[in-house]
Order: C-alpha cells, then sequence, then structure tokens
C-alpha cells in the first residue's frame, strides 16, 4: 500500500512540476481573471495562478457563496471576498461554466 502511495505521488509531482502543465496553469488563470474582471458587478479580482479572490459590487460574500452553492458552483469565502480555488486540471470549458453561474448569481 505505502509502495502504491509513493508511486501515486511521483507521478502527480512529475506532473505538476512539467513547465508545459505550469505554463498552462498559469494561463488559465490569466483568462480566469479577465473574464472575472468583464463582469460589470466585480469591484476587484487578485490571486495568484487560479487562487483568486473577487470583491462583489454591493453583495455580501457568504450571500454569494450560498446562492453559487444553491446553483452548483462550490466557492469559498476569506472576510468579504469570493475566492475561487479551482483544481489545476480544470478545463476552459468548465472555467465558462463556473463563470455563467456566478455571473447569474451576482446580478
Amino acid at each position: 500500500r505505502r509502495q502504491r502511495q509513493m508511486c501515486i505521488r511521483d507521478r502527480v509531482v512529475s506532473r505538476v512540476s512539467k513547465p508545459e502543465f505550469l505554463k498552462e496553469v498559469q494561463e488559465k488563470g490569466e483568462y480566469f481573471k479577465e473574464q472575472l474582471l468583464k463582469m460589470p458587478n466585480v469591484e476587484f479580482v487578485r490571486g495568484r495562478s487560479m487562487m483568486i479572490g473577487v470583491k462583489v459590487k454591493d453583495k455580501d460574500a457568504h450571500d454569494v457563496l450560498n446562492a453559487c452553492a444553491k446553483a452548483g458552483l462550490l466557492i469559498l469565502t476569506a472576510k468579504d471576498l469570493v475566492r475561487f480555488l479551482p483544481p489545476l486540471t480544470i478545463t476552459k470549458e468548465e472555467i465558462d461554466a463556473g463563470l455563467a453561474i456566478f455571473a447569474e448569481q451576482i446580478k
């Protein structure tokens, strides 16, 4: 069992340390932030890569969290920010689907 865990760990480390994988993660993070900034009810976006914090205008972050959860999108909060922390393997299609739900909830 331990040997199998080590094998899995080695595969994960091997994949996430490849420059092309890291570049793709960075590009998806930039795309994510650009799309968020296009939303009229977003005051600002900050974060690193795909660890993203969003300040929503005129809405409480916890209310947004609850609305998104009811609509099928799991997000987090940090004080007055909505937090996105998607898996590094997320696709642009999945980002777009999540952002569509988020945009609907912050109208």
